[in-house]
């Protein structure tokens, strides 16, 4: 993954139409500690490929709506005051596509209707 707008074409979607969880979503959020942030701001200018991140008062800020969760502020961060933690509303995604299948029929209340279509 090259995380770079301008080589990835999905992270292109993300940023250019605002909805960076509409196709897949990570179940980590960096948390910064301001105690360590020097607010030297290479997690926002360099590495955050979403502009998730913001200097106030000298210290990272991270918008967890624009995040997707990558971590390169985190892996990037020369004083390791950005580190990565589980999202606390994060939900697993399906293993295969016949359990997304499933969870989709089921969401919309069609799980029946479609197992009576598939009887002989």
């Amino acid at each position: 993954c090259n995380c770079c707008s301008c080589c990835c074409e999905l992270l292109r979607v993300y940023t250019e139409y605002g909805n960076p969880h509409v196709l897949a979503s990570s179940g980590f959020l960096p948390v910064n500690d301001p105690k360590l942030c020097t607010g030297c701001a290479i997690c926002a200018d360099d590495r955050c490929p979403m502009e998730a991140i913001e200097i106030v008062d000298e210290v990272a800020v991270v918008d967890a709506q624009r995040c997707i969760g990558c971590g390169l502020c985190a892996t990037g961060c020369p004083e390791e005051a950005m580190r990565m933690e589980r999202r606390e509303s994060y939900v697993e995604p399906p293993e295969t596509t016949a359990e997304m299948g499933i969870k989709i029929l089921t969401e919309k209340g069609k799980l029946e209707e479609f197992m009576q279509s598939m009887k002989p």
